[in-house]
């Protein structure tokens, strides 16, 4: 029996005690370095894939550790790659212990391996992609502030931290190396040296902000600064707000971004980032692999560079931005518009394809706020130009804002994509706003956000006017403003349209016309002189037909319900339906009783919506009168 057949015994009887005195006697030393790799692949395979306990846990990591300290570095590092590899899905105590092996190998390479450092930082990566991801059933919660706490009490995210914690460890001692390192090579001026320094730089960089993606993309970061009031700039302790503590989460994402400072340090450094890794071909981000070479250095290509996923730079890209870490980072000189339409790319296909949880929608929404907010409005080259929305990812960002303001159950999400929305309406150039509010009428399909738009395009004809803004008198009065009111001011069904699901629409449209005619009176600035009769065509005489026919719809409703011979027909159909079938509602039994409910809550809508037609009614009444008045003023 050799030595790797003893040890191999010893394992399966797991007599640990005995193991440690074997793989430590110093006259089995030689043997350790004959047999290295032949002995790293039966402690994993025979020991860790079997391990229970802690106890035996850290005993083989201690052994395994022993071993490639004795054999040579190159020897030690092939098998414990092959072996991180093979336990690249297992539970994280046991692909945990290889970490401090391969630290101390990769630490005591006699030369710098850049490809090798690369393998070893995509399979770490490739184990929090597959063990920790963010789970789905908690996907569909907003937890923040308190809730992020109790959110870090669940057993899957707590081990998930401890995981982000061994490999901040594990990253800490390359970063030290790495800056001592490159202000030698600065200092030297050496050109191999630089250019080793600069390959070191960006794979620990990418490698770093893959690591804020799922799950830290899914988790609360946010922290609130301590601050004094400014009416009281004492040095009171009692003046200052009381600190918020930081979760587990917040102080990792801070952690990873001083590494990346480090790795940076320098602005240009960032923007050239920016520049490699969000100006893309859309195919190669979606469908490039990584690479996880282990060849020479001399080979490798710019073809070979790991790809960081999208939630992993919008993450990072938030931490700077709304959190404010590293923000000094980024240099004065990078433009507002590219900084927003880079990042837009991102979060396009994040908030249209990939139905990220709330989270993650609340994050790329405060981005895209904050990055708007930077953008001013009135400067030609610095707002957004109207050929932007010929591109597909804005337009599909927009659509998906729009999507997630109706339909996201969190109200916040919804609060933030409303203010989204009206806030890129008006980061556009005249030409722009025109074109966005066409493309919100032809694209979106949903009475809330096109009544929504109707009184942003008030508005807009507003500054319009009071401001006497020559950019957008062109499309906001005369021709221009006539193919909107085409467009927003009429019944999309004529006669037979539900104004219930289209009153937000409706109303909004009455109020612009109500506005436009008070406004024009006696002048015609706008233009509405000559669409009036359309509208008065396609929006006015139909909704007055349409208003009759609605209200006594439901009035006849009403009254079939309140009939209490017609009410206790129902019951008593319903009632042998109940008989006969298992019908639930809600998850309850139906029963006469629940029956008696609905039949209440169908009177309560229909009194609520003979209210909004009397509210209609009213405007429609007051806009006629003044348009009356309006056409006699222009005769």
């Amino acid at each position: 029996m050799d030595f790797g057949e003893e040890v191999e015994a010893v394992l399966h009887s797991k007599d640990y005690e005995k193991l440690l005195e074997l793989i430590f006697s110093p006259e089995n030393q030689p043997k350790i370095q004959a047999f290295g790799m032949d002995l790293i692949t039966r402690v994993c395979e025979c020991g860790l894939a079997f391990c229970t306990d802690l106890d035996s846990l850290r005993a083989l990591q201690d052994i395994l550790m022993h071993i490639v300290r004795t054999i040579r570095p190159r020897e030690a590092l092939i098998g414990l790659l092959e072996q991180a590899e093979i336990f690249v899905n297992s539970e994280s105590d046991k692909f945990s212990s290889l970490l401090a092996p391969l630290q101390h190998v990769m630490l005591n390479l006699p030369k710098k391996r850049e490809h090798s450092f690369s393998w070893v930082l995509s399979i770490l990566n490739s184990h929090m992609k597959s063990r920790h991801s963010f789970p789905s059933t908690l996907k569909r919660e907003l937890t923040q502030g308190k809730d992020a706490f109790l959110l870090e009490a669940n057993p899957d995210i707590k081990d998930t931290i401890m995981s982000y914690r061994e490999y901040c460890n594990f990253y800490d001692p390359f970063i030290q190396q790495f800056y001592i390192e490159k202000n030698s090579a600065n200092a030297s001026d050496n050109s191999d040296s630089l250019i080793s320094i600069q390959r070191q730089q960006s794979i620990l960089r990418d490698h770093l902000v893959q690591l804020l993606g799922d799950p830290l993309f899914h988790i609360d970061l946010h922290w609130d600064e301590p601050t004094v009031p400014a009416d009281n700039p004492s040095d009171d302790p009692s003046s200052i707000a009381p600190v918020k503590m930081k979760t587990d989460a917040r102080l990792i994402a801070e952690r990873i971004m001083g590494f990346l400072r480090t790795v940076d340090q320098y602005p240009e450094y960032f923007y050239g980032w920016c520049s490699r890794k969000l100006f893309f071909e859309e195919s190669k981000l979606k469908s490039k692999p990584v690479y996880c070479g282990g060849g020479d250095d001399s080979d490798e290509e710019d073809s070979d560079e790991f790809v960081v996923e999208y939630g992993s730079v919008v993450n990072y890209y938030y931490l700077i931005y709304v959190e404010g870490l590293n923000e000094d980072m980024v240099p004065q000189v990078l433009s507002p518009n590219y900084a927003f339409i880079s990042t837009v790319r991102l979060m396009s296909s994040l908030v249209s394809n990939d139905k990220p949880g709330p989270m993650a929608l609340l994050k790329c929404f405060l981005l895209s706020r904050k990055l708007l907010e930077k953008i001013d409005e009135t400067q030609p080259g610095i707002r957004l130009e109207s050929e932007l929305l010929e591109a597909s990812f804005i337009t599909d960002f927009i659509e998906a804002v729009a999507y997630h303001t109706v339909y996201c159950e969190i109200l916040e999400v919804r609060k933030i994509g409303l203010q989204l929305l009206v806030q890129l309406l008006w980061k556009f150039d005249p030409r722009g706003r025109y074109d966005f509010v066409r493309f919100v009428f032809n694209r979106i399909q949903h009475d809330g956000i096109k009544g929504y738009m109707i009184t942003q395009l008030k508005d807009c004809i507003r500054v319009t006017l009071d401001k006497k803004c020559p950019e957008m008198k062109k499309f906001f009065t005369g021709k221009f403003l006539l193919k909107l009111l085409k467009m927003t001011c009429c019944l999309k069904n004529g006669v037979t349209t539900d104004l219930i699901d289209n009153k937000e629409q409706i109303m909004s449209a009455l109020n612009l016309v109500l506005y436009l005619a008070i406004r024009d009176k006696g002048s015609n600035i706008t233009g509405v002189s000559e669409a009036l009769p359309e509208i008065e065509k396609q929006l006015l005489e139909p909704l007055y037909k349409a208003l009759e026919l609605s209200r006594a719809h439901y009035q006849l409703k009403l009254k079939e319900l309140e009939d209490p011979k017609a009410f206790e027909e129902q019951l008593k159909e319903q009632k042998k339906l109940i008989e006969t079938m298992d019908v639930k509602l809600n998850n309850d039994n139906l029963t006469p009783e629940t029956l008696s409910a609905s039949m209440d809550e169908q009177k309560l809508t229909l009194n609520s919506a003979l209210g909004v037609f009397n509210i209609m009614n009213g405007i429609l009444a007051r806009v006629n009168e003044v348009c009356d008045a309006f056409k006699k003023s222009q005769n």
